[in-house]
């Protein structure tokens, strides 16, 4: 074709870049790193614990993991690549954009190395001047024989002023190492130790109630490569309720008790505070990450998803079950003693305990008496005389009918009327 007639429509980096970064936050970039680390663990078949540390400062930030390091093959064919998804099992990488959005949204220096045993190699990044070139290639700055075990680590300098100020915030620290610590329970509690700062990571434990009577229900379902398993019952304190959803043992959704996950929707109720001991976890796995309900951050559901709208129903059903219960006992909307009359004391223990698919078990609800609403006028007079006659001026009506009913009964009637 004649150049002539050809129409450059190709993208600009800074456009690329500014789009690929701007709907994702410090945390979840960070995060978006961890997730590599972890499938490298995966990806290598790796047994035994190892170890991911975060360093961040002012200055730097550096995470580094020995998770079995990277072939060469694959950093220059994959891993800098925009856009290649690589499923490996129970993998956490979906888009192929996670690590270099990660970089370009932390700072702008890079120096990426990794060692997978048998070679070692390091690759550095000068973003701005990476930008200025036509070209898309990023250049391996050495390559050797291995020489010092397996691992891989990713240093970014010269920081952007917004990652700066977040750097040196303690409460920023905190915050990404209590996210941490709940988004990768899973990997934590058997795979991984990690740490931030040389502070280690928290182990986070996802608990449920058991007593003698009471017990969570507990459903299965697997289709077209997706296996699900959901757990709904109650929990002994009333701290965080709602549900909570994991894809590939990576948690993307905290607590929801909002429309996303069925509250208020198809003969559920709106979340009340009289549940507020329920706690719900969704687990779907598949090889295939692609078909999993997150959005590209992995902070959030897809709610469109083929597969969550499969799932949702039996998410309803299971909150129901908990929901229906609780409404016998409580069928107002006062606020009671949330739930602790009705399930009585429970004991938590860990979620992954169940394995046989079971109802939400809870002691029958009793009995209750009906009641009956007394209502007649007086003249106030009369009323503020009787008041006065009982030493209690001040006293409501309501009580002042309640101590003249209660009055004449216990006077005038036998104790078996």
């Amino acid at each position: 074709m004649n150049n002539e007639m050809l129409i450059d429509a190709s993208p600009t980096k800074e456009l690329f870049l500014d789009t690929l970064i701007k709907d994702v936050n410090i945390s979840d970039a960070i995060l978006d790193l961890v997730d590599n680390a972890i499938d490298g663990y995966i990806r290598n078949n790796i047994e035994g614990r190892r170890t991911i540390n975060l360093e961040i400062s002012k200055n730097k930030f550096l995470i580094h993991d020995t998770c079995g390091g990277i072939d060469v093959d694959s950093a220059r064919k994959e891993v800098f690549r925009f856009g290649v998804v690589k499923g490996g099992k129970h993998s956490l990488g979906v888009y192929g954009i996670g690590l270099k959005r990660s970089i370009f949204k932390i700072g702008s220096m890079v120096v990426f190395e990794s060692d997978n045993g048998d070679k070692y190699f390091r690759v550095d990044i000068d973003v701005e001047e990476w930008k200025k070139n036509k070209d898309w290639n990023f250049q391996f700055s050495e390559i050797k024989d291995s020489s010092n075990g397996t691992f891989t680590s990713l240093q970014i300098g010269q920081l952007k002023n917004e990652v700066k100020r977040e750097f040196e915030s303690d409460r920023f620290i905190n915050e990404l190492s209590n996210r941490i610590s709940k988004t990768y329970y899973m990997f934590i509690k058997d795979k991984v130790d990690i740490t931030v700062n040389d502070v280690n990571v928290p182990q986070y434990e996802l608990e449920i109630a058991f007593s003698e009577e009471v017990e969570p229900a507990f459903k299965r379902i697997s289709f077209d490569g997706i296996d699900a398993k959901l757990i709904a019952g109650a929990h002994p304190d009333y701290k965080k309720p709602g549900w909570y959803i994991f894809c590939n043992d990576r948690l993307i959704v905290s607590g929801n008790t909002t429309e996303k996950t069925g509250w208020g929707t198809r003969g559920v109720p709106r979340f009340h505070p009289k549940f507020n001991r329920f706690k719900g976890f969704l687990f779907i796995a598949s090889e295939d990450p692609t078909k999993l309900p997150w959005t590209t951050a992995k902070n959030d559901l897809d709610v469109d998803s083929e597969v969550y709208t499969q799932i949702l129903p039996i998410m309803r059903n299971l909150t129901t079950q908990y929901t229906r219960y609780l409404s016998s006992y409580y069928p107002t909307e006062k606020d009671e003693t949330i739930g602790v009359e009705g399930l009585g004391k429970l004991t938590a223990k860990p979620i992954l305990k169940l394995e046989k698919e079971q109802n939400f078990k809870a002691p029958p609800v009793p009995k209750r008496p009906t009641y009956s609403t007394i209502s007649y006028k007086k003249k106030k007079s009369e009323v503020d005389a009787l008041k006065k006659c009982m030493g209690k001026i001040y006293m409501s009506n309501k009580e002042l009918g309640e101590r003249t009913f209660n009055y004449y009964k216990d006077m005038e009637c036998s104790d078996d009327e």
